[in-house]
C-alpha cells in the first residue's frame, strides 16, 4: 500500500512589496505620528465630526449612522479618550444606535434618568447625583 505524499510548501517571504507599503503607510498614518496629547485632540475632532454626520444621515440610512458610532467608539478606544457625557448618552450603550427622536425613550424613576433603547430593547439608567448635589449646596 502506497502512502500518500506530504509536499511541503516553503513559506513566501513577505518582502517590500507595493501591498506591504500601503499597509505600513495606513498604520502610520498621521494619527500614529503625532504625540499622545495631539492624537487625543485629533481624534476628539473626527469624533464630534463623526457624530454631526450620525445626526445628519440618521433620517435618510439608520444602518449608516449607527456604525459612524461604532467607529467613533473604536477610535475613542484606540487612543485611550473618554467619550465627553454629552456625545455619551447620544448612543445605546448594547447595540450601539444612535439616539434620535423616535429611536428611544426617556424617563426618570427612583433618581435615575432611564433610557430605552427600540432598536434592541434594553434599559439604561443614569443616575443624576450631581443635580441632587447642587440642590442640597443651594438649600444650605
Amino acid at each position: 500500500m502506497d502512502r500518500p505524499r506530504i509536499v511541503c510548501r516553503p513559506k513566501k517571504l513577505f518582502l517590500r512589496s507595493q501591498n506591504w507599503r500601503r499597509a505600513f503607510e495606513r498604520r502610520n498614518s498621521v494619527l500614529m505620528k503625532t504625540n499622545k496629547g495631539e492624537q487625543k485632540k485629533i481624534a476628539l475632532e473626527r469624533i464630534k465630526i463623526l457624530f454631526k454626520e450620525a445626526d445628519i444621515i440618521f433620517d435618510e440610512n439608520k444602518t449608516l449612522a449607527n456604525s459612524y458610532i461604532k467607529k467613533a467608539r473604536k477610535l475613542a478606544m484606540r487612543v485611550n479618550l473618554r467619550l465627553p457625557r454629552v456625545l455619551k448618552r447620544k448612543f445605546c450603550k448594547h447595540c450601539y444606535s444612535y439616539f434620535k427622536s423616535g429611536s428611544y425613550r426617556v424617563r426618570t424613576k427612583n433618581g435615575k434618568v432611564v433610557y430605552y433603547c427600540f432598536a434592541c430593547k434594553k434599559y439604561t439608567r443614569i443616575p443624576f447625583i450631581r443635580e441632587r448635589l447642587i440642590k442640597k449646596l443651594k438649600k444650605r
